[in-house]
């Protein structure tokens, strides 16, 4: 009886770990994804307050 009650607390804990694993790769693939995007429109504004320099810079 108790080995069984011992393998099933063992597969739950097992269960258990996979799961908390999963979403700390869920959660580093989504910091992933908001820091490209974060980077990716950082560059845009760069590019677009270099473009007004240039601009004011011809007027």
């Amino acid at each position: 009886m108790w080995v069984i009650a011992n393998r099933a607390f063992s597969a739950l804990r097992k269960a258990n770990a996979i799961y908390q694993y999963r979403q700390i790769v869920d959660l580093a693939f989504k910091m992933k994804k908001i820091k490209t995007k974060y980077n990716a429109l950082a560059q845009c504004k760069l590019k677009s307050l270099s473009l007004s320099n240039a601009l004011l810079a011809i007027y």
